[in-house]
């Protein structure tokens, strides 16, 4: 049929029924955006709106309409609204109007209701389609008509014809009226003519035939923005036209061009990729046109942790060396920087040359030239230590603060890390005040070293005038410095004398108290004869006892036997209840030393009696003075198999451990305990067996026994003749020995009462043993120790995510599945203190926790978790391990105040019901929360901390008698 007016015109067939479909579709939409349904209802609505959306945008581009990929949804929705104008109305062989009811409009979700879980419309701006997603991302929540809108008329947009009416007799087919049926070859972003590829099409000009070639559709491959790691990308192209009747070209450049076969692979840099359907045949179908998808890379944005063993640091801990205290700790590398995203950076940009870590000790910023880098990588990086040696931390300062960063050097690829700061404390050591010795008119002046806190190069300073050598930042104001030997004091003479930090190290000590000694309370003055007993002016050694020492390299018969050296009272006489094995303080003993002459010999260290002095402690080459593991209960040492025990040497012959320091001590208050064996001096030396047949009346004895070249033993022993333990007494190979025991009255031999872990009953002088009739030691005991603290079995939400699985343990423990890469998780960490002179009732630091209240996913946190705290008192002559819970509680951050969202620890049970028995009474320990950092704060139960903060709280204790 052929119209006679081209405004009047009828719709033709295919126009008839395009409109049909476009009506309803809209409709569906309206009837459906009116309907109040269920929730199960408006799924299916919302399913249903997105289908007649989709279709709605396949005809608006069927019909010559272009959709940007930067548009939004409601750009979309807009477009869908509009018109065809008039220039390119009139020849579209399809539909000239909207697609879409002008009153449509989206209804998004709140931020709120984006992470409900709820089904919300998206969309997809790569493939222009809209799509239903439960995702954590605001979306639209449903499609409404909004009545309110009035019907006005739609704007006009010029559209794309690819199926043209003639312009000039009206017949829909007729092209015989365009002015050129050249091939519609693409063109490259230059403008100049794209290749025709292999395309067999004859592009020469020659009219086409009725109909006309329909332009292909470009091909369909999707760009994007990736993570540098994961370069290079496959990028596929497929091919959205009829089989046979293309091929695709791509280019990289827009000017060279080849025929796709096989996957790209794009590098890691902006690529731009152009591609096009090249026609076949161009009688029947035109070149698409040009599709042009950009890959583009995420730069690296680096992310690092910075951590110390310790918030504070003491002298040992960081190099210092003590008097008598073995090995002393190294400050190389008690810091910490580790790269927290290694899996995000490319191996080829793993190494110096792109990236490397720098910090400061001053707070400064660390991405300055004059920060400190650290050691060259490549390959692989985990960890960079930071050193925090003495010299670092000057001669005045009491804290540093160490500022890091992982500073990018290749700015196209990777970013700078933020920076991480901390700052660390000196933990002050306070000098004991020196001990004075009189001998007739005559003072000497001697350290205190038994505790393995004073510092080699501690300096003793005094006058005789009765003035206070002082104390300014550290330094004596007057007085002389002791050399050693004895000082003559006359009687109107005062001596005053105090204990000074080595030189250069003040800020690491506290200057002791002085020590004041009047000379009309001497009996004498300079020239009287020394006497053969010196008298101590202060008490150092075992309270209520005196410790006997021994040591022979023979091996002795019962009741005939002897040892080949003794002193009596070694505690009082050196004041000391500690016996340092490579340097005892009195000639007539011998340092293992002495009798192991040659340093290649092979030997180990074997302990005898260990049930019946339970309160001894060894040490074996401590790895710090003063460190929690510089000793063990001679019991534990003691339950050790020989096979088991290290091969020691003197000089650390190859497939040996050299023995640098071994020591023996005990609690001052060990004797009224029950910790040390009650006997006499005759009966040890004369090796008369004890109740049980024990070695050398049951004295604590430690042996160097001869081991082979090989490595098996050249020694025997018999564990009969031991009171408790597995390695028994040599009975050949011995070395050495050394025998430990309490002075008294009566020898062990004797059949009296006497149990071990409760006060003695055997001495006959109360003043020698306290007490002599046994029973309740009352609450007057003083504890020292040490805790140590670990998490297990969290318990939480349907999908908790924690670091510990099953029975797993740990001082470290990580709830919640992070939200973000840009957020943590929470965690708590625990580190044990030490503790010494703690009473019954008397409160004391078991640790410092640190928290982190990170941002997590609802439903993956836990919301309690078990927690034990292991103790070992006296020294680790007891040790108890004492059970509770933590509750975790995850705040919903909707009250406006810091202190309202903190998220909290809360102990739902502060007292333990476990006990430990300690000189046949029962304790049980208490726990409470103490002072916290400032982003937090605490109450006795209940440790918070504010939202997105990492917080430091205490953790003391009380035993408390059950």
């Amino acid at each position: 049929m052929r119209n006679t007016s081209r405004n009047n015109r009828a719709f033709s067939i295919i126009e008839a029924l395009l409109v049909l479909a476009v009506m309803a579709a809209i409709g569906g939409v309206v009837m459906i955006a009116v309907s109040k349904t269920t929730q199960v209802a408006q799924t299916t609505k919302l399913d249903q709106d997105v289908a007649v959306l989709n279709s709605a945008v396949r005809m608006f581009k069927a019909n010559g309409g272009k959709i940007a990929n930067s548009w939004k949804v409601a750009k979309v929705l807009d477009e869908l609204k509009t018109k065809a104008d008039i220039a390119t109305g009139t020849r579209i062989a399809g539909l000239r109007g909207t697609m879409l009811d002008p009153r449509i409009e989206a209804i998004d979700e709140t931020f709120e209701e984006a992470g409900s879980g709820e089904p919300k419309a998206l969309w997809d701006s790569v493939n222009h389609r809209f799509y239903v997603s439960k995702a954590p991302v605001r979306g639209v929540k449903r499609f409404a008509m909004n009545t309110a809108k009035a019907e006005t008329g739609a704007e006009s947009r010029a559209r794309t014809v690819n199926l043209a009416l003639s312009g000039g007799d009206g017949w829909v087919w007729n092209f015989t009226d365009n002015p050129s049926n050249t091939r519609n070859a693409p063109r490259s972003p230059d403008g100049s003519l794209a290749p025709n590829g292999n395309g067999s099409g004859n592009g020469s000009g020659n009219p086409l035939p009725p109909g006309g070639p329909l332009q292909l559709n470009p091909p369909v491959g999707t760009g994007g923005t990736y993570d540098l790691v994961q370069f290079p990308i496959t990028f596929s192209l497929e091919n959205q036209n009829p089989s046979g009747s293309s091929v695709i070209m791509v280019s990289t450049d827009g000017v060279n061009w080849a025929e796709y076969s096989n996957a790209i692979l794009a590098q890691a840099a902006t690529t731009k990729i152009y591609s096009f359907a090249d026609s076949i045949d161009d009688s029947q179908w035109i070149d698409s046109d040009i599709m042009t998808a950009t890959i583009d890379f995420n730069k690296v944005p680096l992310q690092i942790g910075l951590a110390f063993d310790k918030s504070s640091y003491h002298y040992g801990d960081l190099g210092g060396a003590f008097i008598g205290g073995g090995t002393p700790g190294s400050g190389a590398n008690r810091g910490l920087i580790t790269l927290v995203n290694p899996g995000m950076v490319p191996s080829a940009l793993m190494n110096s040359d792109n990236f490397r870590v720098q910090y400061t000790y001053d707070g400064s910023s660390p991405l300055g030239g004059n920060a400190t880098s650290g050691v060259p990588f490549s390959g692989t990086w985990a960890t960079q230590p930071v050193p925090v040696g003495h010299g670092l931390w000057g001669q005045s300062g009491s804290t540093i603060t160490v500022s890091a960063v992982a500073k990018s050097l290749n700015d196209t690829y990777i970013d700078s890390s933020p920076v991480h700061t901390r700052t660390l404390a000196i933990e002050r050591i306070q000098l004991r005040e020196a001990v004075a010795t009189v001998y007739g008119g005559r003072v000497a002046l001697s350290l205190v070293t038994q505790y393995h806190d004073m510092p080699v190069g501690a300096r003793v300073v005094f006058n005789v005038n009765g003035v206070d050598p002082g104390n300014v930042n550290g330094e004596p104001t007057s007085g002389v410095l002791y050399s050693g030997g004895q000082i003559s004091l006359e009687e109107d003479q005062i001596l005053v004398a105090r204990v000074y930090a080595p030189s250069g190290y003040n800020n690491w000590f506290l200057t002791s108290a002085p020590v004041t000694i009047h000379g009309d309370t001497l009996g004498g003055g300079g020239e009287e004869e020394e006497s053969e007993d010196p008298t101590l002016v202060t008490n150092n050694g075992l309270v209520c006892g005196q410790l006997e020492v021994d040591t022979s390299s023979f091996l002795a018969e019962f009741g005939f036997g002897t040892t080949d050296g003794h002193v009596h009272r070694y505690d009082d006489k050196f004041q000391t209840t500690s016996v340092d094995f490579f340097n005892v303080l009195d000639s007539a003993l011998h340092n293992i030393s002495r009798d192991i002459t040659d340093p290649n010999t092979r030997f180990k260290l074997i302990i005898a009696n260990p049930d019946l002095s339970i309160g001894g402690r060894i040490v074996i080459n401590t790895p710090a003075a003063g460190a929690s593991s510089s000793f063990v209960g001679v019991r534990s040492y003691a339950s050790t198999e020989l096979e088991d025990l290290p091969v020691f040497s003197l000089g650390g012959v190859a497939g040996t451990t050299r023995l640098s320091d071994l020591q023996i001590s005990f609690d001052q208050n060990v004797a009224p305990a029950g910790g040390i064996i009650p006997t006499t001096t005759e009966a040890v030396r004369k090796n008369i067996p004890g109740r049980n047949g024990e070695w050398r009346n049951g004295a604590l004895t430690i042996q160097a026994v001869r081991v082979n070249a090989d490595g098996s033993p050249a020694f025997t022993t018999d564990v009969a003749l031991s009171a408790g333990g597995v390695q028994g007494v040599a009975r050949s190979g011995l070395l050495w020995e050394a025998t430990l025991f309490l002075n008294a009255s009566t020898s062990y031999d004797q059949n009296l009462i006497w149990n071990p872990g409760q006060p003695s009953a055997v001495c006959d002088n109360p003043e020698d043993c306290c007490g002599g009739g046994g029973g309740d030691p009352g609450d007057e005991w003083l504890i020292s120790g040490f805790a140590g603290g670990l998490f297990s079995h969290p318990t939480g939400d349907a999908n908790i995510n924690t670091n510990l699985i099953g029975s797993q343990t740990s001082s470290y423990f990580q709830w919640g599945t992070r939200y973000s890469s840009s957020t943590t998780a929470n965690h708590a960490d625990f580190e044990g203190s030490i503790f010494d002179g703690v009473g019954v009732g008397d409160r004391f630091l078991l640790g410092s926790m640190e928290y982190r209240n990170g941002t997590t996913y609802l439903g993956t946190n836990a919301t309690a978790v078990d927690f034990s705290i292991d103790i070992a008192f006296m020294g680790g002559a007891v040790t108890k391990t004492f059970d509770y819970s933590f509750g975790l509680f995850s705040t919903p951050n909707n009250t406006g105040s810091a202190y309202g969202d903190a998220d909290y620890f809360r102990l739902t049970d502060i007292q333990s019901s476990a006990t430990v028995s300690i000189f046949g009474v029962d304790y049980r320990l208490d726990l409470a929360f103490g002072q916290t950092s400032n982003n937090g704060f605490s109450t006795i139960d209940e440790f918070h901390i504010f939202e997105n903060s990492t917080g430091y709280g205490e953790l003391w204790g009380t035993i408390v008698r059950f």
